[in-house]
């Protein structure tokens, strides 16, 4: 039927001489169905069973995939009898798929259909046994689906839930009985193959005369998931987070201060100055606000201090638009502001204000530290005091969570 929608043919059209001669032998043998016999009882009645096993097999063709499972009784006097239990097949896609896939699918539809009958099985079932010819599959089957690409790893696993590993043997085509399901077989030849209705001859024999089939997987299995790692090289930081360590970081004229101090006691080892007073000096405040300055560029911005520092162009970063430079008139790497003001008449930190992140707890002590001085203004007027001498990535939400805050 597949074959004659694929060929487009007319329900009223006359069958092309090969298919007329495959048609006519099909239907004289529809004829011999009810020379075909099995017992009803699968179990034989005239023995009480004393174990009772479940053997499924899978396996495929271009035209077609199925499964055969057959049930094994050992009675209590060592007899033994195999017959056939149930049996399912379907039709292979009409797009080309790979053999090895329908394989694969084949033994997904005895992983189901089995699961199906050991629902109605006794409970005394003492074994199940998975069957297929393919040493690709049981190599899919043996390893963690996330290895395989998603056709085979989705089949997997629903084979891995249904069934154990372990369970999946190997068995020779001719010994096969699914084989029959997916390649067909007339019915003059299906009623005496004893491969169909007894299954292949190890289930007859006692466990200790039988040995259920090793296999060894091929090298170089398809269907392998290509793993791309991305690996990221990060520059080490050499300057730790000793702000947001600081107990002063929420009080940032205090943290200036620190760092003023900072500025003096390495000024005196540097024999720079070697001033005693007690209070900082306008110098030494500055001092050590650009340290301050510094550390927050170095937590936030260290790709791109390495790039200006190698006169590298910065490219797809945040402050691309803010044509940064680096300026080391005071002896310590700033990144500041580029733009249009640097003939303003306008002080040099308002032409070309430093660089913060948003993302720190000093940057906020900071908004906090100007929203008080300013009594307490809007965040509009709290974001133009701040960009006097800084600019703030994305300072205008910032600003408005710290004017927010203290309304409440």
């Amino acid at each position: 039927m597949q074959e004659l929608w694929l060929l487009k043919q007319q329900w009223d059209e006359e069958l092309p001489p090969s298919y007329a001669l495959q048609w006519q032998k099909y239907r004289s043998e529809l004829e011999l169905v009810h020379e075909c016999s099995l017992p009803r009882a699968v179990v034989p009645v005239h023995a009480s069973a004393d174990r009772v096993e479940l053997y499924g097999f899978a396996d495929a063709s271009c035209r077609a995939y199925g499964a055969a499972i057959y049930v094994r009784v050992i009675d209590k006097h060592g007899g033994i009898s195999a017959n056939l239990l149930a049996a399912k097949s379907k039709v292979a896609p009409v797009r080309v798929v790979s053999l090895p896939r329908l394989e694969l699918e084949g033994a997904r539809l005895l992983a189901q259909l089995m699961e199906k009958i050991k629902r109605c099985a006794p409970e005394s079932l003492s074994k199940v046994g998975y069957f297929t010819d393919s040493t690709i599959v049981l190599s899919w089957i043996a390893s963690h689906a996330s290895r395989w690409t998603t056709f085979v790893a989705n089949r997997v696993a629903i084979i891995q839930e249904l069934s154990n590993a372990q369970e999946w043997y190997k068995i020779e085509s001719k010994q096969n009985p699914a084989d029959i399901v997916c390649r067909g077989l007339y019915t003059s030849q299906l009623k005496a193959s004893s491969l169909w209705w007894q299954g292949p001859e190890f289930l007859q024999l006692p466990d200790e005369q039988r040995t259920l089939g090793e296999w060894q997987g091929p090298e170089g299995l398809p269907e392998q998931r290509n793993n791309k790692f991305s690996l990221l090289a990060c520059p080490k930081i050499i300057i730790d987070d000793i702000l947001g360590g600081s107990k002063y970081a929420k009080d940032f004229l205090k943290l200036t201060r620190v760092f003023g101090f900072i500025y003096r006691w390495r000024q005196i080892a540097q024999k720079i100055d070697s001033t005693r007073a007690k209070e900082l000096t306008a110098l030494e405040l500055k001092g050590g606000l650009n340290y301050v300055v510094f550390n927050l560029q170095a937590l936030g911005f260290y790709t791109e201090i390495e790039k200006l520092r190698n006169g590298k162009i910065i490219s797809s970063s945040k402050i691309q638009a803010l044509n940064p430079f680096l300026d080391q008139s005071e002896g310590i790497e700033i990144i500041r502001v580029g733009g249009r003001l640097s003939r303003a008449n306008v002080p040099f930190d308002t032409k070309h204000p430093m660089l913060l992140p948003n993302n720190h707890i000093v940057v906020k002590s900071l908004f906090e530290y100007t929203h008080r001085s300013n009594m307490h203004v809007g965040a509009q007027a709290l974001c133009a005091f701040v960009r006097q001498r800084f600019w703030v990535i994305n300072a205008r939400k910032l600003a408005r969570s710290t004017a927010e805050c203290s309304k409440e």
